[in-house]
């Protein structure tokens, strides 16, 4: 198991570098497609038939959204460009996170089955939390609260909060019940995991 932990670093160190690489190109591909929004760059050369054949594309929901919102079609681009990166950042720690998983079980299992069992409760304990999390930044994002990719927090969550917006009352139209949630799976988490 040892050996696997070097492996696993290696690896991330790699995945790090290919999405700042994405990223990097993306910020190219988004420049070129301003320079020719904003008449910088030829739209009938060659960068001009580059940006529409295949970066308009891409951007094409980002587009959707600017437009919808009311804002310029030349920001668009750069629009684009905070989303790749903000997914660049969140892939990246989302597989940051993994990676420590697997290395705390590769770790925990070759110190025995309390530490394994210690391991996998306080992961249960960061999914919970993980879960509330999205599902409470989902909903400021209308759009995202439904979406198919953010189903699992909403199954994973609702069995927590549902008893507890029974119980505890809302500051108007605000709902504390998952911030009542967070603090209460941090503390019996903590407790639980001490116990172990």
């Amino acid at each position: 198991m040892a050996e696997l932990l070097p492996l696993l670093a290696g690896l991330l160190a790699l995945f790090r570098t290919a999405v700042f690489a994405a990223v990097a190109a993306g910020a190219v591909l988004c420049a070129v497609s301003w320079g020719v929004r904003t008449r910088r760059l030829n739209p009938f050369g060659g960068l001009g038939r580059l940006s529409r054949e295949r970066v308009d594309p891409m951007l094409a929901p980002v587009q959707r959204a600017v437009r919808n919102a009311g804002g310029s079609e030349a920001s668009v681009p750069w629009w684009g460009l905070a989303a790749l990166a903000l997914l660049g950042i969140v892939l990246v720690q989302v597989v940051e996170y993994a990676v420590g998983i697997v290395a705390s079980v590769a770790l925990a299992s070759a110190n025995g089955g309390s530490a394994l069992l210690r391991v996998l409760v306080s992961v249960t304990f960061s999914v919970l939390e993980l879960a509330i999390l999205v599902r409470v930044i989902g909903s400021w994002f209308p759009a995202l609260e439904r979406s198919r990719w953010l189903r699992w927090a909403w199954a994973v969550s609702e069995p927590l909060l549902a008893p507890l917006r029974r119980v505890v009352p809302t500051l108007g139209p605000i709902d504390i019940s998952p911030m009542v949630a967070l603090l209460l799976l941090q503390v019996v988490g903590r407790f639980v995991v001490g116990g172990l």
